[in-house]
C-alpha cells in the first residue's frame, strides 16, 4: 500500500482524526505549561505507543537512536514511509489495534510530516515523540 493510500484511509476515519487532534491538543497544552504529557486512557492507547516509541527513538545516545531508526527504515531511504511506520508501531507494541494504528497515522500525518513529502525523517519523528518522554 502506498503512503498516499494510507493517508486516504486515515482521512476516511473521523474517529482516528478526532483522537489524533486530541493528542495534538494534549501535547500543545503540556508544552505551554512546561509539564510532561499526561496520558489519557480515553484516546484508545495511541499515546502509550507514542511513549514507547519515544523510549526507542528519543532517549539514549545518538548511535542507539540512529540504529533503532535504521531498523525501521527498511529501504534505507532515511525516511519512514507508511508501511515502515506501521512496522515501527508494531515493534513498539506488538498487540497494537487497528484503531491505534489509524490514530497514530492520523497524528503523524497532521503533526510529524512537516515538509508534507509523505515520509517521516528521524528529526520529524523525534520532534513529535519528545513530549512523550
Amino acid at each position: 500500500m502506498q503512503p498516499a493510500d494510507l493517508v486516504t484511509q486515515v482521512g476516511l476515519c473521523a474517529d482516528a482524526i478526532k483522537r489524533a487532534a486530541a493528542i495534538s491538543r494534549m501535547v500543545l497544552e503540556a508544552k505551554s505549561q512546561n509539564i510532561p504529557v499526561q496520558l489519557d486512557t480515553d484516546l484508545g492507547g495511541a499515546e502509550i505507543v507514542l511513549q514507547r516509541m519515544s523510549d526507542m527513538l528519543v532517549e539514549g545516545n545518538g548511535q542507539q537512536i540512529a540504529e533503532a531508526f535504521k531498523r525501521f527504515d527498511k529501504d534505507g531511504s532515511g525516511y519512514l514511509d507508511g508501511p515502515e511506520f506501521c512496522g515501527a508501531l508494531r515493534q513498539a507494541q506488538a498487540m497494537i489495534t487497528m484503531d491505534e494504528v489509524r490514530t497514530m497515522l492520523a497524528y503523524i500525518h497532521m503533526d510529524a510530516d512537516r515538509d508534507a513529502n509523505g515520509h517521516i525523517s528521524l528529526d520529524e519523528i523525534q520532534a513529535i515523540l519528545r513530549p512523550f518522554q
